[in-house]
């Protein structure tokens, strides 16, 4: 049966505790920070009986220590527990111990020493006698750590070696020398001795835009210049980008590396390429800038339809001239004109393309006294109707 004592601190323990991870269940507990004054920071932590055992790694406040010292004569209310902040987060591939050819991405929480203190340096290179102490909590996955396996402590540049290791007090201690063996299979941008060994390389796939900037009107499309590097050497046939816009109703762009233009305003257009989910891609931003669509004025049909003028046409001869401008866009000249039947060339489609401007004339009605033309500028894309009245059609 529980004391009042007992009782009471449960209570309060339940309601003013904070909730602490241990082994990633929750913990009820108390807790107070104290400085060693030599750079290490441990934890005092009061919970119930039995909740903490030596080697726990304990998270507080996401800080990740390991309980040192677990005290449990004190009191039969509380346990006590000393803890040390973790100053190492360690990633290592640990061997499947029925098949070591296969290895699995493990990461650790740990305590090591000054590493500082710890390398033994000549001619400001650090040598293979430098060593170091590594502890870590005993959990099933730690235990399958090997003499001779490497890993990477106190930056990306430190691979070591595991010389010696002990087990006891619910950790597993590791000495570990200075490693001189090939980092060819080492992942060194992320610190995991090895990796390549078992996984598969990534790829770095950099995609290069060759604008910085695009401006166009909308409804304007505009092709962007792009290029693949493959562990830095250009593919011989650009894939397909994987595009992503800041503001999507600005701009669009398609599996062509066309921009279009949408409504006024400014966005980023940025591509990246990548073969699989594990390969790196470092990708390219062009800034876009959507102007508004100009105005265009009318087409223009010179001369000018006059219902008061007629105009007789004789067999063989021209009898009108027109020419279409738009915007100070001009057409050559075009005719109507009867052949030697007496038959008028308005039954033709003609399109006279001056280098800036294409316009399409096409005759749609004709009778004894009218003939209608529809005409079109493809650039601008305005259309325009135009009559010629005749007075006879005469031989």
């Amino acid at each position: 049966m529980s004391t009042l004592n007992e009782r009471m601190f449960i209570t309060t323990l339940e309601r003013e505790g904070i909730d602490i991870k241990v082994n990633g269940g929750i913990v009820k507990g108390f807790f107070r920070i104290n400085n060693s004054g030599e750079g290490k920071q441990f934890a005092t932590l009061y919970t119930a009986i039995d909740k903490v055992n030596q080697g726990d790694l304990v998270l507080i406040d996401t800080i990740p220590l390991i309980a040192q010292k677990v005290i449990t004569e004190e009191s039969t209310v509380y346990q006590k527990s000393t803890l040390q902040k973790c100053n190492q987060l360690i990633e290592i591939m640990v061997k499947n111990p029925l098949d070591n050819t296969k290895a699995t991405l493990t990461s650790f929480y740990g305590i090591s020493d000054d590493i500082s203190q710890s390398l033994k340096i000549d001619s400001d290179i650090i040598t293979s006698q430098s060593s170091l102490h590594l502890q870590l909590p005993l959990t099933s996955q730690s235990k399958n750590i090997l003499l001779n396996d490497r890993l990477y402590v106190g930056g990306n540049q430190m691979a070591w070696k595991v010389n010696d290791m002990i087990e006891q007090n619910g950790v597993i201690e590791l000495h570990l020398t200075r490693s001189a063996i090939d980092t060819t299979y080492d992942d060194t941008t992320n610190g995991i001795a090895d990796r390549w060994r078992y996984e598969t390389k990534p790829s770095i796939y950099t995609t290069n835009i060759t604008e910085s900037t695009v401006t166009l009107n909308q409804d304007d499309t505009s092709q962007l210049t792009v290029s693949v590097l493959k562990d830095g050497v250009a593919m011989t046939e650009t894939p397909t980008i994987n595009w992503s816009v800041s503001d999507t109703t600005i701009a669009s762009v398609d599996s062509t590396n066309t921009i279009k233009g949408l409504v006024v305003g400014c966005c980023e257009v940025s591509g990246s390429y990548k073969a699989t989910d594990n390969d790196i891609a470092i990708g390219d931003t062009v800034s876009v800038t959507v102007n508004a669509k100009p105005v265009v004025a009318d087409i223009v049909v010179t001369p000018a339809y006059n219902e008061t003028s007629d105009y007789k046409l004789k067999q063989g001869y021209s009898a009108v001239t027109f020419t279409c401008s738009i915007d100070g866009v001009t057409s050559p000249v075009w005719n109507i004109t009867l052949n030697n039947n007496g038959v008028a060339s308005s039954y033709y489609e003609s399109t006279i393309d001056n280098g800036l401007g294409t316009f399409t004339c096409k005759c749609v009605t004709r009778n004894a006294n009218l003939i209608e033309y529809d005409i079109s500028e493809s650039t601008t894309g305005k259309t325009a109707k135009y009559y010629v009245k005749l007075a006879s059609m005469v031989g």
